[in-house]
């Protein structure tokens, strides 16, 4: 690992716990698409795409979940700017599970192109999948950097009276969910309950 133990909270500090306030919808639609999953951030301002090969070679190295791929370019652009021995940064922002199993537990492909299997930083939404990579002595160090509050999000005024989670089962409820054999963040999956 190219980062010691000591920078490693600073990276999650300083990258991380902003992100989860700073997406927008704006972000989102710019970054979709084909290849945007795999990006190399330069200090130049630059972003490679698809350059799977960076995993071996960038300064840091991130396999993150894929709902943090919106609020990454301009992340990074701060990071980097705060940290100007970090010169590339390779973000793989996919799956976690998908990571896991396919990449850092065995040698995965990306696009027919070999993945480094020992990232600088792997982030997932399950601590099991943590305390695996321990049990294989896969990993050194870990933590958990945030915490979900999940809320129920209503029209203004709170029309249909829900309280509760028990009120989600009404007949007169839509209720839209992320589909999880998807992306959390691009793709939603709208049921009549």
């Amino acid at each position: 690992m190219k980062l010691t133990h000591k920078l490693l909270p600073a990276v999650m500090a300083a990258a991380f716990v902003p992100a989860m306030f700073a997406a927008t919808p704006v972000m989102a639609a710019k970054d979709a698409g084909e290849g945007h999953d795999y990006r190399t951030f330069h200090t130049s301002g630059s972003i490679d795409y698809g350059k799977i090969g960076d995993s071996y070679t960038s300064d840091l190295v991130m396999y993150l979940a894929g709902n943090q791929f919106m609020v990454m370019e301009e992340l990074i652009k701060d990071f980097q700017s705060k940290n100007k021995d970090i010169k590339t940064v390779y973000v793989e922002t996919i799956p976690p599970g998908q990571i896991l199993k396919k990449q850092i537990l065995k040698q995965g492909k990306i696009n027919g192109q070999k993945t480094s299997q020992t990232p600088d930083l792997f982030a997932s939404v399950k601590i099991a999948h943590l305390k695996k990579l321990k049990k294989k002595g896969k990993m050194t160090e870990g933590m958990i950097y945030v915490h979900n509050k999940l809320e129920l999000m209503v029209a203004k005024g709170n029309p249909k009276k829900i309280m509760g989670p028990k009120d989600l089962g009404r007949d007169d409820l839509i209720q839209s969910h992320p589909n999880p054999k998807l992306k959390v963040s691009s793709n939603s999956t709208a049921l009549k309950c």
